[in-house]
């Protein structure tokens, strides 16, 4: 289990929270992504606003399969429970049909709600920086999400978060520092100054 460090620089931290806005919203059922065919793959279109106030949009899919019974009867909502918490975080009453299909009406409340959504650290890009995720998790309440996420981590999940990038990020640029700085120091040259040390 990765282990949240603290903020140890302003440039950088483990996560982030921005606001968003659902654009639309289009459910996809028996679909196959990475090999597993999930009951339902839902997809929603954010408009993410940025701290510049610029905006942009980004998919985001919550998908996920029901509890269901030897018969192959939905008893349970099993690894639906994201897309259950994105209904209940929201305050919006999901209803499912015995198919396993989502009430259109239900579907239709979601659009233009204002939410919260979480980056976190999943990696590095090619050229060495920092790469960020937007979790398939999101809220109305900042503090709800927030809690949401180190609940999660707490029970190892998400997989790729990657906290100790953070670490070494800084301990890089830590030891870059130090040896500019190092290399910057000289002593003066009169004797009146003799063994002063300057930067």
């Amino acid at each position: 289990m990765e282990t949240t460090p603290a903020l140890i620089s302003l440039k950088y931290s483990p996560y982030f929270i921005q606001t968003a806005t659902i654009k639309s919203v289009k459910p996809l059922y028996s679909n196959e992504v990475f090999g597993i065919t999930w009951d339902i793959d839902l997809s929603l279109l954010l408009e993410i606003r940025k701290q510049n106030g610029s905006t942009y949009d980004y998919q985001l899919n919550i998908r996920g399969c029901f509890k269901k019974d030897a018969s192959g009867k939905i008893i349970g909502w099993g690894s639906n429970f994201k897309i259950q918490k994105l209904f209940n975080n929201l305050s919006v009453v999901g209803i499912v049909n015995d198919d396993g299909t989502i009430e259109d009406k239900s579907l239709q409340q979601l659009i233009g709600k204002d939410i919260f959504v979480l980056n976190y650290i999943s990696g590095k890009k090619e050229d060495g920086r920092i790469k960020y995720q937007i979790w398939d998790s999101v809220a109305e309440d900042r503090t709800i999400l927030q809690g949401d996420f180190l609940k999660s981590t707490d029970k190892g999940y998400p997989k790729n978060f990657c906290p100790r990038i953070l670490l070494e990020q800084y301990a890089e640029t830590t030891t870059k520092t130090s040896e500019e700085s190092n290399s910057d120091f000289k002593f003066a040259d009169s004797d009146d100054d003799q063994d002063k040390l300057y930067l």
